[in-house]
């Protein structure tokens, strides 16, 4: 059994609980794991970065908390600015809107979901831990509603409706994100380690619905 993947509830099989698998994931585990990988890898033929080469990362599975969201280019989180109180705060820190200025009318380019840095509970990940999360990681944690969905440019007028009536993916979204960062919430995250510190997450589950 691999030590850093827990024993699924329910399994058949006869073996005993895993010391390893409820673990906190600290700098000095994170070490350990890192150089066991290394010396288990086998040699790069091609010493370049490349898409072959993720094959020789880590990977952990465990489970934590999200406790906050901190948006690469946004200078609140997302739980010190209270980003889900309006459709379009939400969408201007989740979601990147380029466009290009043509001296006219800017051209709007396709939007796309920014890339984050994701604090987790520190009593299970270590703060010196950097857990990264792309744009299709984000999307994930956003109930994977496409980027094209969450676009509000301006604040609607005020017209007797709602801001949820408008823009009903934009309030679900900051409803769930607002209470998987205040209420604890147990998700089950497999990360892929890049370094010591460094590690990027690969998908995310929910156990409590």
């Amino acid at each position: 059994d691999h030590p850093y993947f827990p024993r699924r509830e329910g399994s058949t099989m006869i073996e005993e609980e895993n010391p390893f698998a409820s673990q906190p994931l600290t700098l000095e585990r994170a070490s350990q794991f890192f150089s066991m990988t290394q010396q288990n890898s086998p040699p790069l033929v091609d010493p370049a970065p490349s898409a072959n080469n993720r094959s020789h990362r880590g990977m952990m599975a465990f489970v934590a908390p999200l406790s906050d969201i901190i948006v690469d280019g946004i200078s609140t989180s997302f739980a010190e600015g209270s980003h889900w109180q309006t459709p379009a705060r939400l969408s201007r820190f989740l979601v990147d809107h380029p466009s290009i200025s043509t001296g006219w009318e800017a051209i709007r380019l396709r939007p796309s979901y920014r890339s984050a840095t994701l604090v987790l509970d520190p009593s299970k990940v270590s703060r010196e831990i950097v857990v990264n999360a792309d744009g299709d990681a984000l999307k994930m944690l956003c109930m994977d509603v496409p980027a094209e969905d969450m676009g509000v440019h301006d604040d609607p007028p005020s017209l007797g409706m709602a801001a949820s009536d408008d823009h009903p993916y934009l309030d679900h979204v900051g409803n769930l994100l607002r209470i998987l960062c205040s209420e604890s919430i147990p998700i089950r995250w497999v990360l892929e380690q890049e370094s010591e510190c460094n590690w990027f997450v690969i998908n995310a589950t929910l156990l409590e619905i």
